[in-house]
């Protein structure tokens, strides 16, 4: 519209203009940036969700290694096991900043409010129960013929 505007500064008011406008192409790109978007919270969700877990495992290798009753090869598998989740932590965090750096802060905020919405929260895990039900009930279905 900025670009009509200025020609239309541009052109003596007797001039008279016809401008034909592909709104077609300007919807269908206005979708792909949204799902472009949806995608990449959804990405992002995924990836916090997934440090959480390793988060928990750095926990569990600590309090093994830090168990003085620790059976020795428990002991030992927490010790090789930690360093490699350590690594696959910082890795995801890493991969987790660039996508926020990527969604720009009035995303990021949006995104954090998101995540940290009890409703939203309880309505992905009633979505995830819900999902983990279906299947169970699809592979008995399945194992009955």
């Amino acid at each position: 519209m900025a670009l009509v505007e200025t020609l239309f500064q541009h052109l003596p008011l007797e001039c008279h203009l016809g401008i034909l406008y592909d709104i077609g192409c300007q919807a269908e790109r206005s979708c792909q940036l949204k799902k472009a978007g949806k995608d990449a919270v959804n990405e992002l969700i995924q990836l916090r969700e997934t440090q959480n877990d390793l988060k928990k495992r750095v926990k569990e290798y600590d309090a093994i290694i830090a168990d003085v009753d620790s059976p020795p090869d428990e002991y030992a598998d927490a010790w090789t096991e930690l360093e490699s989740v350590r690594s696959k932590l910082e890795e995801l965090r890493t991969r987790i900043r660039r996508k926020q750096a990527v969604l720009g802060a009035g995303n990021c905020t949006r995104l954090t409010n998101l995540i940290n919405d009890p409703f939203l929260a309880l309505q992905m895990q009633t979505l995830a129960l819900k999902q983990q039900l279906h299947d169970r009930l699809r592979f008995h279905r399945f194992e009955l013929d």
